[in-house]
């Protein structure tokens, strides 16, 4: 072998060498998912064909509840969306769907489409998000022209590791393993603001050309992948200064009537799909679930009223959709039981889902000494009976008793729960408190009293855990829980 070939051999295998090295780095420091939802790096999970991919800022992901489109219409559903999505960060995330699964319907909300003003932004929300790709590459120099950035800024753009670097000291576990999700989107909140309906204006007001310019290339994207097209704006308030937001808003709806593209305006027909706007907010600019449910049925009737959607009923590969659905009526439940703040009602709550959830309760220290309680706590609503009077840790799974360790000084128990999710419950000699583990977590309540955590097999989180001090009385205390999907 000639020294000239040998030199270009070692400088090839260098390069791929430093490629895959650079590539693996980069995908561990990159930002992941941005907000609750699946995301874009789950989506490329889904080997079955999405009917309906939904793009946009938070007003998407706050709108649309997949699981009624799933349930209700058939139609199986995504969200991609980042806090904040401009017009150009949607285009990314629709060049990067279609490649790994093409809808046949993409809904697109329109809110930060005529906002295009802070790229620096959208580098951070949207962009950093989605693939390495050539498509990452068109747009970063397209920005840097546009924004007049440097060579210095446009290399650190292009070269995304500089930009990212800071996250080391962040790094988590899902960083490094990339956790499958039944996540479709919809983040759905219980929160009412009530508010005064928008005034609707009548005038228009041109888009800056910027966003003209990604408003073409994504018809043009859906034209070239034959992906039906449907754009739509969400209801809210908004403020009297930024009014000239819906003045864009009905230039485009007369741009995309022009060119034929459905634009289904909520904001200004809010009627249409019976928008009270003193219930259906969570706060002035977001839907909460009874807003997001009459928006999403107004789409989904519209949406099978104008395409043809394969039939699913019992096609493997959907099963993440059922999931799915399960876990946004879990967050309802969720909602419903922070609520309760005394322990009587929480347990006559609680009893009517003892069918539905895994429900370990610990009976802890003193907790016979309850204060401001009539009688014994109603436990045995709940399916426990002689376990009050026993004490120690009991365990309900499938509306039975699973675990009873009636007041052991010591035990070691183990429960593999659905989906190879761990319960340990442990207890060495003079402990004071009943031990017990979710999956690595601990969810012992050191307290005298009760502690009491519902968990989700199915969906593999928790759904509440709560304890009671009884020295304080009858009062549930909710425990911070971040909905830990495994």
């Amino acid at each position: 072998m000639s020294d000239k070939r040998k030199i270009i051999i070692e400088i090839t295998a260098f390069v791929l060498v430093f490629i895959l090295a650079f590539s693996g780095c980069y995908n561990v420091l990159r930002k992941k998912d941005i907000g609750n939802g699946g995301g874009i790096e789950a989506y490329d999970d889904i080997k079955v064909p999405v009917d309906v991919a939904i793009f946009g800022a938070s007003h998407s992901v706050c709108t649309v509840d997949n699981s009624i489109l799933w349930e209700d219409y058939g139609i199986a559903s995504y969200t991609l969306w980042s806090g904040s999505q401009e017009v150009d960060g949607t285009y990314l995330f629709m060049q990067d769907a279609f490649k790994k699964n093409k809808p046949k319907v993409a809904l697109v909300e329109t809110l930060d489409f005529i906002n295009y003003s802070n790229p620096d932004r959208t580098l951070s929300l949207s962009a950093l998000t989605t693939d390495y790709s050539m498509n990452y590459v068109k747009w970063a120099i397209k920005t840097a022209s546009d924004q007049g950035y440097s060579r210095e800024y446009l290399e650190e753009m292009l070269f995304r590791m500089p930009i990212v670097h800071s996250r080391y000291k962040e790094l988590a576990k899902t960083d490094f393993i990339q956790e499958r999700t039944y996540n479709r989107g919809y983040n759905g909140s219980d929160d009412c603001l009530p508010c005064e309906p928008p005034i609707i204006v009548d005038d228009r007001e041109e888009v800056p050309e910027i966003d003209m310019y990604y408003i073409n290339k994504i018809i043009g994207l859906c034209q070239e992948y034959g992906v039906e097209l449907v754009f739509f704006h969400a209801p809210f308030v908004l403020e009297d200064t930024n009014i000239f937001e819906q003045r864009r808003q009905n230039y485009l709806s007369d741009y995309f009537a022009e060119n034929g593209i459905p634009f289904l305006d909520y904001y200004r027909n809010y009627e249409s799909c019976g928008i009270d706007f003193a219930t259906d907010l969570r706060e002035g600019n977001h839907l909460n679930d009874l807003g997001a449910t009459k928006v999403t049925n107004a789409l989904g009737q519209y949406l099978v009223s104008n395409y043809v959607f394969a039939d699913k009923a019992g096609k493997a590969g959907y099963e993440d959709w059922d999931t799915h659905a399960r876990y946004v009526e879990d967050r309802k439940i969720t909602f419903n039981l922070k609520k309760i703040d005394n322990l009587g009602d929480y347990l006559k709550s609680l009893s009517g889902y003892t069918d539905r959830f895994t429900i370990i309760v610990s009976f802890n220290g003193n907790y016979k000494v309850i204060e401001g309680y009539d009688g014994i706590p109603d436990f045995a609503s709940m399916g426990l009976g002689a376990e009050y009077n026993a004490g120690g840790l009991a365990v309900l799974r499938n509306g039975k008793v699973d675990v009873s360790t009636e007041r052991a000084t010591e035990y070691n128990i183990y429960r593999e729960f659905e989906g190879r999710v761990d319960f340990v419950g442990l207890k060495s000699a003079g402990d004071l408190f009943e031990g017990y583990m979710i999956n690595g977590n601990d969810y012992t309540k050191e307290c005298n009293g009760f502690g009491i955590t519902v968990y989700d097999e199915i969906c593999h989180y928790i759904v509440d855990d709560v304890y009671v001090d009884v020295y304080e009385g009858t009062e549930v205390h909710h425990v911070s829980e971040d909905y830990v999907i495994y």
